[in-house]
């Protein structure tokens, strides 16, 4: 595989769009219109009798369950996979919302089963053959399709299983009414799902039908399903309770991000639209902003300096109690609700809005040196602030030299156009560097990546999906960087990584760590790398996913587990109280040292 060609080219690979929740009888209430409705064949999107609701009351059982599950699963598969659902012959999700009364009146699951296939019979035959499995070089598929329960001998009737396999053996569909890919980049493009924003509360069959578009989405078009930890299938039985059992919007939105929480990606918010996902948790703030270090949550950044509460509360005061209860127990209840690849982001996401809720007041227990004390804090709402700029001596371009010809670069307000003016700066210095803790304002990899290097290596590869066979991805050619050169610069390189390294950020710090001289330093980054697909749920809803697959050249994860690290450094509580940087300390003395054993 050859460096640096295939459609992931240079100008491709940055336009990262990083966007900063009982048993019973069966019950179906059916509106009247459901007798006037013609059967499946509504040939067009303009087939939309349920713009404001389905009519759907739905109980849970046991059966319910196992009906919605098949249901589920075989509506996402012939949305991919039928020739005339793909071309968007049919409002396939109207067709979900007439079958789901028929399928739930069954009193028996040979009842429900019979009714799915009548379901299928009623599609027209595929009018498109194809090859069914086309040739490709095994060794460059990472992830093969996977149908859920469909295929598994015994779960649906011989007849419907061979009919289903017949279709997925005998069709070819190169484009997709509700999926496509990305010009340039190859995540997948999300395409012709209506958000239903009239809705402010789905009733409970547009609820399912979130659960079925965001899981079918999921299982066919996330290249890292097999990072979930857990089979995805079994999310369709888990969830149908939870959603069909969200008693209004604030907990139609709970069990959304509990869905997103188990996919396991930091790409994955959810939110309502006109709203930041932190809103979930409330609409009042502290005065202030958390982090957590050393396991402990701290006090950080003052956004309100009343003299009140600058008395009572310091920068680095530990808060060991929310309420009156252990801040373990609030975060224990937090988790399940926090879309992240791994625990340390998942605690920087709790760490902005575990103070967050509906009341102007909230007793906080704090503890300064050995001192414990309970006090009131008070909570606003809508606070505008401004983020404190942690670098403000920078020169424009984010760059200055600083302890004795030590060059460092602020990824934040780095520009190209200045790479010119930095190599003329650093010119003499001994060692750079580049501080990846913040979202470049620019492009790097191929510009200032390139500065690092004195020939092309390569540095990153990924995995695309295939319309042809979803959930299918498929590794693509090698990336590199660099070009022969004598200009590039040949002293030692540090790069700064913590939690907030995230996507763009991750990408980036690949390019640098494939040249020779660069080390990496900090602790575990956010490990969501990708460009990022966005789609809709009913009741105007966003969210987001990884869309492309984003490995070394070796084909090392870097999704969940972060970029590799050289040199692991955490920043401590006793540091963080005297306001000091220790990552950035430490990378200036090891300059400093490298400088001394060489003079």
């Amino acid at each position: 595989m050859s460096i640096g060609s295939g459609r992931h080219h240079p100008e491709a690979q940055t336009p990262y769009m990083l966007i900063p929740f009982r048993q019973s009888n069966i019950l179906v209430k059916w509106c009247l219109i459901c007798s006037l409705l013609p059967s499946i064949g509504c040939k067009t999107q303009a087939d939309n009798p349920f713009k404001h609701g389905s009519g759907l009351t739905i109980q849970v059982n046991q059966q319910n369950i196992a009906a919605l599950t098949a249901l589920g699963q075989l509506w996402v598969f012939l949305k991919y996979h039928h020739p005339a659902v793909a071309s968007g012959r049919y409002n396939w999700d109207a067709e979900l919302i007439r079958e789901l009364p028929k399928v739930l009146a069954a009193k028996s699951k040979t009842e429900y089963l019979r009714e799915l296939e009548k379901w299928v019979d009623l599609l027209p035959n595929p009018d498109t053959p194809g090859s069914g499995m086309l040739p490709e070089n095994p060794a460059d598929i990472k992830l093969q399709s996977d149908y859920g329960d469909l295929f598994i001998p015994g779960y649906l009737p011989d007849p419907l299983s061979r009919k289903l396999k017949r279709l997925l053996d005998n069709t070819s569909i190169t484009s997709n009414h509700y999926m496509g890919l990305e010009k340039g980049t190859g995540n997948p493009k999300i395409q012709n799902e209506d958000a239903y924003d009239e809705m402010g509360y789905p009733d409970d069959g547009f609820r399912l039908l979130a659960l079925y578009r965001y899981w079918g989405i999921v299982q066919y078009f996330f290249p890292y399903r097999h990072l979930i930890g857990e089979n995805w299938k079994n999310a369709l039985p888990e969830f149908i309770p939870i959603f069909l059992n969200a008693k209004d919007a604030t907990d139609y939105l709970g069990a959304c991000l509990r869905l997103a929480a188990k996919v396991h990606d930091s790409h994955a918010i959810v939110f309502k639209t006109g709203r930041t996902p932190d809103a979930f948790w409330g609409n009042y703030y502290p005065p202030f902003s958390t982090k957590f270090i050393e396991g402990k949550l701290v006090v950080d950044q003052f956004y309100i300096k009343k003299e009140g509460i600058l008395r009572q509360v310091s920068r680095g005061d530990v808060i060991t109690h929310i309420n009156g209860k252990p801040v373990a127990e609030r975060i224990k209840a937090m988790i399940p609700f926090m879309p992240a690849s791994n625990y340390p982001t998942q605690l920087l996401i709790i760490g902005t809005c575990i103070l967050y809720g509906e009341t102007d007041k909230l007793p906080l227990t704090l503890m300064h040196s050995e001192e414990h004390r309970t006090l009131e804090v008070p909570r606003y709402k809508k606070i505008h602030y401004t983020e404190p700029d942690p670098v403000g001596d920078l020169k424009e371009g984010g760059y200055k030299t600083i302890e004795e010809n030590v060059g460092y670069i602020y990824s934040g307000k780095y520009k190209n156009s200045r790479l010119p003016d930095i190599k003329k700066a650093f010119k003499s210095t001994k060692g750079i560097i580049v501080d990846m803790r913040y979202p470049p304002s620019e492009p790097m990899p191929f510009t200032f990546g390139e500065y690092l290097k004195d020939k092309p290596s390569p540095f990153v590869t990924f995995t695309i999906a295939d319309i042809r066979h979803p959930g299918r991805f498929s590794f693509a050619e090698i990336l590199g960087n660099g070009k022969e050169t004598s200009d590039y610069y040949n002293g030692k390189i540090l790069v700064l990584v913590n939690e907030e390294t995230r996507s763009e950020t991750e990408y980036t710090t690949m390019a640098f760590q494939s040249a020779r001289n660069v080390t990496v330093m900090g602790s575990t980054t956010a490990g969501a790398d990708g460009n990022v697909s966005k789609f809709y749920l009913p009741g105007g809803l966003a969210t987001t996913i990884s869309g492309i697959g984003v490995y070394y050249p070796d084909r090392t994860e870097t999704q969940r587990t972060g970029v590799k690290i050289d040199i692991v450094v955490r920043p401590t509580l006793k540091g963080f109280r005297a306001g000091k940087d220790e990552l950035l300390q430490k990378a200036i003395e090891l300059i400093k040292q490298q400088r001394t054993a060489h003079s």
